[in-house]
């Protein structure tokens, strides 16, 4: 007698296909249970049957925990350790992949250790059970873990024998190769006479790292007397 027709249900709403034939589009992500069954012309009910559909069309999402001592500035200064996490709440992650400062990406297994100095990347990117790929995330931060070099300069240079007749200007200067120098101590003039005058400055890098440099000045502006 052929199909009458085709009833179905979706999640508890109630359809009909007077042909026989549906044609379903499921355009939100999510589980979809569906039960249906036929009549045909002379209203013989076909056996209800049910089938459950899962839809996700939506990638995972990764992100970075970074655990280390902060410095300043945005500046670690000790080792950093990288827990990648991930969520996907309808298929499920299958895995996670990363590359750290432009390796090849490898499968995340546990958390990383970076000591190496200065700035790092971390790509992560994740996948799920339902076959799609998160577009690759960057991550970035720095590592500072050495104080700068902390240095003077003397204008003018004293004598040969150690000794300044005219006042003397002091100025700090610093090297640091990383994070680089934020700060030295101000500039000043020593003018007053003396025997090892004591003169101390620092310089402090951007990771909050300082080194203090000390050293003495001799001073004698006055002339030497005649009898």
């Amino acid at each position: 007698s052929g199909v009458k027709a085709l009833y179905y249900e979706i999640n508890g709403a109630t359809y009909t296909a007077p042909s026989g034939h549906a044609e379903i589009i499921l355009p939100v992500d999510g589980d979809y249970l569906f039960r249906y069954y036929a009549a045909d012309n002379v209203n013989n009910i076909g056996e209800e049957k049910s089938v459950t559909v899962r839809v996700d069309t939506t990638p995972p999402t990764t992100d970075i925990a970074l655990a280390g001592t902060f410095g300043r500035n945005g500046w670690y200064i000790s080792d950093v350790t990288g827990n990648l996490n991930w969520t996907d709440i309808l298929s499920g992650v299958k895995q996670t992949f990363y590359s750290l400062d432009g390796s090849t990406f490898a499968v995340y297994a546990s958390s990383f250790v970076i000591s190496a100095e200065g700035m790092h990347t971390v790509e992560a990117y994740s996948t799920d059970n339902a076959g799609n790929i998160e577009n690759a995330k960057t991550f970035t931060f720095k590592i500072d873990i050495s104080t700068p070099i902390a240095g003077y300069a003397l204008e003018p240079a004293a004598n040969a024998y150690g000794w300044n007749n005219i006042p003397v200007a002091v100025a700090f200067t610093g090297m640091d190769a990383v994070s680089g120098i934020e700060y030295c101590s101000s500039s000043f003039t020593i003018a007053d006479e003396g025997l090892n005058i004591p003169v101390s400055g620092y310089c402090m890098d951007y990771a909050g790292w300082s080194s203090t440099v000390s050293f003495t000045v001799n001073m004698d502006t006055s002339a030497p007397a005649v009898a």
